[in-house]
């Protein structure tokens, strides 16, 4: 039987979404956090530039991209909710389809790659972003494009021109992107394979954070026109020192990827059958140990610390402000990142880390700690991770997809509890 092409998987996994969304479009349904959001923030937002508003201050605490854009669809065609709605479908498919396709030229497999989509297409912090107007869902795509462009690294003029016009458009959209000059500045500058002399080294760092100015200089604009971070109108709410991010982060990545892992099952075997494969497990675990250590990780409303995984805190006991349960995710966290990290070929590996240092600063200084501002990210990279991952990203047994599936009714449940 001839294997369908990428483009007919990444087809389905968009119908699959638009199945979901489109009837709650059509019916305008209006339940849940997204539409008071939505309400409260991102419309009047839209309305704003809508009528000529300009940036000093408006009703949301990201950068304008999203809105900027769904004004101009609003002005040139129709400033109905229910077509705006569509355009935010419209930027919802648009990732999903650049996703899967990349998944399923790895995973050779209509099925796999619908499965492995799964839990990333109905989580309730990424579904809700296709169906109301919700700046999140298109800060993904400019992060996706970001990450696929410093794996695809080519020292080249091309390249830096593309590099630079993506950290634009990623900072346009949602401020806190700034982290990923780091990416770009890591990637190409890391040797990953090749031998770099002085020379090369300066010039390959002089071209990427040129390519990074740009960014940096619209981040500036606004900052000086806010006098910090964001709009004057939530300043005293956003601007903040959170080290509980770090844990946090940990703690997802052990929750998410605990159902992905047995799909490289064989894989982590071999890695941990001798004490010094094992090592960075150990040293992963302690940093996840560390983390939790060094902030807070109570269910706490005024610190931030609330709504996804924090609510769970409530149920298990905490010692001294530190949650048992996320404690012992952000250990297994840890020890499971350095898995993956294990799997992962050289330039991923860069990029990973990367990542993970500079979206991990960059949320420390949010007053909040929602699980929503880290979960598409880490959908990502473990898609990312799977199927670049060393050996062959197609040999997966039948039964490992179990976990995906699982995960996967999880969020159906959560999602469909939540638009009630």
């Amino acid at each position: 039987m001839p294997i369908r092409s990428p483009e007919f998987s990444a087809w389905i996994c968009v119908a699959l979404f638009g199945c979901a969304a489109l009837p709650l479009i059509a019916a305008n349904y209006d339940q849940g956090r997204a539409y008071y959001d939505q309400v409260t923030y991102h419309y009047p937002a839209i309305r704003h530039f809508l009528d000529g508003g300009d940036f000093r201050d408006y009703s949301s605490a990201t950068t304008p991209g999203f809105h900027l854009l769904l004004a101009a669809v609003a002005r040139a065609v129709s400033d109905s909710e229910r077509l705006l709605k569509l355009a935010s479908l419209l930027i919802t498919s648009v990732l999903i389809w650049m996703v899967s396709v990349r998944v399923a030229r790895k995973v050779q497999s209509v099925a796999l790659t619908i499965v492995l989509l799964l839990p990333l297409l109905f989580s309730i912090y990424f579904f809700p972003a296709g169906v109301w107007l919700l700046p999140d869902n298109l800060a993904w795509l400019s992060v996706f494009w970001v990450l696929e462009l410093a794996l695809e690294f080519h020292d080249t003029r091309r390249w830096y021109v593309q590099a630079a016009a993506a950290l634009a458009f990623a900072v346009l959209v949602r401020q806190s992107n700034i982290w990923l000059c780091l990416v770009v500045c890591s990637v190409a500058v890391a040797p990953c394979g090749e031998r770099l002399d002085a020379a090369q080294f300066a010039r390959r760092f002089f071209a990427a954070a040129l390519a990074s100015l740009p960014c940096s200089i619209l981040l500036g604009y606004f900052v000086i026109l806010w006098h910090g971070m964001v709009p004057p109108s939530f300043a005293e709410r956003h601007s903040d020192l959170n080290l509980a991010a770090i844990a946090y982060f940990a703690a997802i990545v052990g929750f998410y990827g605990l159902f992905y892992l047995p799909l490289v099952w064989s894989q982590v075997r071999g890695l941990t059958r001798t004490a010094a494969a094992s090592r960075p497990l150990w040293w992963g675990a302690l940093f996840g140990l560390t983390a939790a250590l060094l902030s807070p990780t109570d269910w706490n409303p005024d610190a931030g610390r609330v709504s996804g995984l924090w609510n769970l805190t409530r149920l298990l006991p905490s010692w001294h402000h530190r949650s048992v349960l996320i404690t012992g995710l952000a250990v297994l966290g840890g020890a499971s990142g350095a898995l993956w990290l294990s799997l992962a070929p050289g330039r991923l590996r860069v990029v990973i880390i990367a990542t993970a240092v500079g979206f991990g600063l960059a949320q420390c200084l949010s007053h909040f700690v929602y699980e929503r501002y880290y979960a598409g990210l880490i959908f990502l990279l473990l898609l990312m991770l799977i199927r670049e991952r060393r050996g062959d990203p197609a040999a997966m047994p039948p039964l490992s997809l179990a976990g995906p599936l699982a995960f996967a009714a999880l969020n159906v449940t959560i999602l469909g509890a939540a638009l009630l």
